[in-house]
């Protein structure tokens, strides 16, 4: 019964991602193969906005400064915009900009100078 509820999951954030780089199109050259996939294993990253179970050296917290070090590195900003828009870390309420610099911050990270998120089109 997880599998199925875990796959559902993954479709369901699949979907939102590519429907957000579609509306991001215009504003970003971007494009959908250049975001990496393990941007969608950010749901690791969710301890980290509830500030909970942290740790210095837990799994949990290196495996989410990973993600978001690599999306950094390889000029992939964008799609942690995307993928933190889609809420895919299951938070309610989400404020995107706290959200982002939360995650920046606590894994010592830096997005590029001048980078802002694209707003949430609905």
């Amino acid at each position: 019964m997880a599998s199925r509820r875990t796959t559902s999951i993954a479709i369901f954030l699949v979907l939102n991602l590519v429907l957000f780089n579609f509306a991001f199109a215009t504003n970003s050259a971007q494009s959908l193969d250049s975001c990496p996939s393990d941007a969608l294993e950010l749901n690791v990253c969710a301890d980290v906005l509830d500030f909970v179970h942290l740790r210095i050296g837990s799994s949990k917290r290196d495996s989410c400064c990973g993600i978001v070090g690599n999306l950094i590195s390889l000029n992939a900003s964008t799609c942690l915009c995307t993928a933190v828009h889609a809420n895919i870390l299951g938070l309610v309420n989400l404020d995107l900009s706290v959200a982002l610099n939360a995650l920046i911050n606590f894994c010592g990270s830096e997005l590029p100078n001048g980078f802002h998120c694209p707003p949430l089109q609905t």
